[in-house]
C-alpha cells in the first residue's frame, strides 16, 4: 500500500534521515487506510447479520398483542456478565425497555454519569482557568502572537462539543435526542482537525512574511546608506537590487533639483537621483495578503465558523435524504436523524466520520511536513504545540477504533463510556494551545525585571554581531520590525537629507497595512502627527521619531529579556556591560573620597 504514496523525486532532494522519516509516516498513513477499510467491511458484515436477524423476528413482533417500547440494540455482546447486571442503572432509563430474559447489557449503569461528571468537573475547571487567563493576560506578547481570536474559537468550540457529548452520558444514551447525537458524527472530524490545520497555515505564513521582512531590511540597509546619505553625487541603483514589500517605486524615476524645491532634500546640484526598482513578486504579494487576512480576528473566526456550518449543512442534507428515500429502514441511525427520541447509530455515520477525519488528518500531516522542513523554530513554542497534537490525534483515534472492535471494551463502556476518548483530546488540545500560553504569560510577567536598562539594549543594537542575533530572534518571534525601526531612526538622525527618509519611515512602519507596520497604540494618530510635521517644518528635528523610538523599545524589551535567557553570549555581554557601568559610576565617588581622606590626613 505504501507504494501508492511513494514519491522518489521528492525524496531525492532530502537528507537520509528525512527520507526515513517520510517513509515511516507514509507507511503509517497506509496502515491507517487499511484499518479504516477493514473497520468498515467488518462493521458492514455485522450490520448485515443484524438486519437479517431483525427480518426473521419481525413477524414475531407483529403477532404480539401488547407492544413494548423499542429498545436500543446491544453492541453484539455475547452475554452480559453478572457483575454488570447487578450494578445500579441510570434513573432516567425506562425499565420497560429492558429485556432481562436475553441478558442484554444495559447501555448505562450508574457509573457512566458518575465517570462523565468527574471528567466534566475537571474539564470545566480547565475552561474557567483558560477563560480567566485569556482575559487577564490578553495584552501579553505570548497571547498576541497566537491571535486571541483563534484561541477564543478553540475554547468555545471545545466547550460546545464536550458539553454536547457529555450531556448524552449524563442524561442517558437511551433518552438522549437522536437529533443531537447524529450531529456529533458530522462535527467531530472538523472539531478535532480544522483548528490545528488553521494553526499550521498561520505559522507558515507568519514565517514567510517575517522572513521577507528581514531580508528586505538587509537589502534596504545597504541601499539607504547610498541613496539617502550621499550628498552632491549622482547615485544609480541597478534594477533588481530591491524587493519592495510595502509599496512600489516608479521605475526609472528621475528627481532633480528643479523638481524638488525643498533645500533639505537635495543640495543645489544638477545631478539627478535615479531610483530603479522592480515590483513585488506575485508570490510575495500573495503571502502578505494571506497574512493580513489571517491576522484579522473577524476573518479568522468567519473561516472557522464556515467549516463548522458546512459540516452541519452536510448533516442536514444527509437527514433529508434518509427521511425521503430510506424512511422505513434508516441507514444512518436506528431512528430518524431528526427524531427527539433516543437512538443508536449504524455503521454508516461511524464510517463516514472516520473517513472525514482521515481526509483532514492527511491534510494536517502535509501541513506538518511543510512546517517541519520549511520553517525555523519560533521563540513562542507555537510550532512545538501544533506538532504535538498530531501524534496525540493518531493515538487517541487508534484507541477509539480498537475499543469499537474488542468485545471486552464493550463491557467497560457500561462503566466508562468510550466517548470520553474523543472528549479527552478536546481537553488536551485546550490545555496545550490555551492553558500553556497563559502560563507562559504569567511566568514572563513575574520574571520581568522592574527596571529596564534601555542603554543596555542600545548597546546590543549598536553592535553589528549582536544586532544580527537580535534581528534573527525577533524574526522567529514574528516581529522583526521592532528591531529594524531602530536602525532606520538611527540613520535618520545621521542623514543630512531627512525628509525623504522620514517619509519612507512613516509609510513603511506607521501606515496601516504597511510592509513592516509597528504594533503601537494609536499608530494612526502618530502617523498623522509626524506626517504633519514633515510637511510643515523646513528643518526636521532629530527628535521627530522619539515617541516611536520609546514605544518600540518597550515592545523590544520582552524579546530582549527572552533572548538573554536563551543565548549565553548575549547574557555574558549584558553582565559585562552592567559591571563596567557600575564600575564607571563608582569610580568618581572613590576618587572624591580618596581626595577627601588625603586632605584631612594632611591637616
Amino acid at each position: 500500500m505504501s507504494i501508492l504514496f511513494s514519491s522518489k523525486p521528492l525524496l531525492q532532494s532530502r537528507s537520509t534521515w528525512q527520507q526515513r522519516y517520510l517513509r515511516q509516516v507514509l507507511d503509517l498513513l497506509s496502515a491507517l487506510i487499511i484499518a479504516t477499510i477493514s473497520f468498515g467491511l467488518y462493521t458492514l458484515d455485522d450490520v448485515s447479520a443484524e438486519q437479517h436477524h431483525d427480518t426473521q423476528t419481525e413477524s414475531n413482533r407483529n403477532s404480539t398483542t401488547q407492544q413494548t417500547p423499542p429498545s436500543i440494540p446491544s453492541q453484539s455482546l455475547p452475554s452480559c456478565p453478572e457483575w454488570i447486571l447487578t450494578l445500579p442503572r441510570v434513573p432516567f432509563k425506562d425499565p420497560s425497555a429492558l429485556n432481562s430474559t436475553a441478558r442484554e447489557c444495559p447501555f448505562d449503569t450508574i457509573f457512566v454519569p458518575i465517570s462523565t461528571g468527574i471528567f466534566l468537573l475537571m474539564y470545566l475547571l480547565l475552561v474557567v482557568a483558560c477563560a480567566f487567563g485569556l482575559f487577564w493576560k490578553r495584552q501579553n506578547a505570548h497571547i498576541k502572537a497566537r491571535t486571541s481570536a483563534g484561541m477564543v474559537f478553540t475554547l468555545v468550540n471545545s466547550v460546545c462539543f464536550v458539553l454536547g457529548l457529555a450531556s448524552r452520558f449524563i442524561a442517558g444514551r437511551e433518552v438522549y435526542p437522536c437529533l443531537l447525537y447524529s450531529v456529533c458524527f458530522f462535527v467531530i472530524p472538523a472539531n478535532m482537525t480544522v483548528t490545528s490545520a488553521m494553526r499550521f497555515l498561520t505559522l507558515y505564513i507568519q514565517f514567510k512574511v517575517n522572513l521577507l521582512k528581514a531580508n528586505y531590511f538587509k537589502e534596504m540597509e545597504k541601499v539607504h546608506a547610498t541613496v539617502f546619505c550621499k550628498t552632491r553625487e549622482s547615485v544609480v541603483i541597478p534594477s533588481g537590487t530591491l524587493s519592495t514589500l510595502g509599496g512600489e517605486f516608479n521605475e526609472k524615476q528621475t528627481v532633480s533639483t528643479g523638481q524638488l524645491k525643498d533645500s533639505n532634500i537635495l543640495d543645489n546640484t544638477n545631478s539627478p537621483l535615479l531610483l530603479t526598482t522592480h515590483k513585488m513578486k506575485d508570490r510575495e504579494r500573495l503571502y502578505f495578503k494571506i497574512h493580513s487576512l489571517l491576522s484579522s480576528h473577524g476573518i479568522c473566526t468567519f473561516l472557522l465558523l464556515l467549516v463548522v456550518i458546512a459540516h452541519v449543512n452536510l448533516w442536514f442534507w444527509a437527514g433529508v435524504i434518509e427521511n425521503t428515500f430510506f424512511s422505513e429502514r434508516p441507514i444512518f441511525m436506528k431512528e430518524s436523524m431528526f427524531s427527539f427520541k433516543g437512538c443508536a447509530a449504524t455503521f454508516v455515520p461511524s464510517f463516514m466520520s472516520l473517513s472525514l477525519f482521515f481526509i483532514y488528518f492527511v491534510v494536517e500531516c502535509i501541513c506538518a511536513f511543510i512546517l517541519i522542513f520549511k520553517t525555523d523554530k519560533d521563540t513562542w513554542n507555537m510550532k512545538k504545540e501544533a506538532l504535538l497534537l498530531i501524534p496525540i490525534q493518531f493515538i487517541l483515534t487508534v484507541c477509539y477504533v480498537t475499543s469499537e472492535q474488542v468485545v471486552y471494551f464493550g463491557y467497560l463502556d457500561r462503566i466508562v463510556p468510550k466517548g470520553l476518548i474523543i472528549m479527552t483530546y478536546s481537553a488536551i488540545e485546550l490545555f496545550i494551545t490555551v492553558f500553556l500560553p497563559v502560563c507562559y504569560a504569567i511566568h514572563t510577567d513575574r520574571t520581568k525585571p522592574v527596571c529596564t536598562f534601555q542603554n543596555e539594549l542600545e548597546m546590543i543594537l549598536n553592535q553589528q554581531e549582536t544586532f544580527e542575533i537580535l534581528l534573527d530572534f525577533s524574526r522567529k518571534s514574528y516581529c522583526p520590525e521592532s528591531v529594524t525601526i531602530f536602525r532606520e531612526i538611527d540613520k535618520y538622525k545621521k542623514c543630512k537629507h531627512k525628509k525623504q527618509l522620514a517619509l519612507y519611515i512613516v509609510e513603511t512602519y506607521l501606515s496601516e497595512g504597511g510592509a513592516e507596520e509597528l504594533n503601537l497604540p494609536n499608530v494612526v494618530a502618530i502617523h498623522e502627527e509626524i506626517l504633519f510635521k514633515i510637511h510643515t517644518c523646513d528643518m526636521l528635528p532629530d527628535t521627530l521619531f522619539d515617541e516611536v523610538y520609546l514605544l518600540s523599545m518597550q515592545n523590544l524589551t520582552d524579546i530582549y529579556n527572552r533572548l538573554k535567557k536563551q543565548n549565553p553570549k548575549i547574557k555574558e555581554m549584558a553582565e559585562q556591560w552592567k559591571n563596567q557601568t557600575i564600575t564607571t559610576q563608582i569610580q568618581p565617588f572613590q576618587n572624591e573620597s580618596t581626595k577627601a581622606m588625603l586632605f584631612y590626613s594632611s591637616r
